[in-house]
């Protein structure tokens, strides 16, 4: 089971995937979201990991 911050973050990056036409969500796609977005999401998807 995911926590809900890193189902939401998968969500989004999957999203992101599918709006810009790709087939497939890949690690990049996840990176990207990470690294553009604030400090905080970032976080609670490092949290979730552990």
């Amino acid at each position: 089971m995911l926590s809900k911050e890193l189902e939401i973050t998968l969500n989004l990056a999957f999203k992101g995937a599918r709006s810009k036409r790709h087939e497939f969500m890949t690690v990049e796609h996840l990176y990207w979201l990470l690294s553009t977005t604030n400090p905080p999401l970032m976080f609670c998807a490092h949290a979730a990991l552990i």
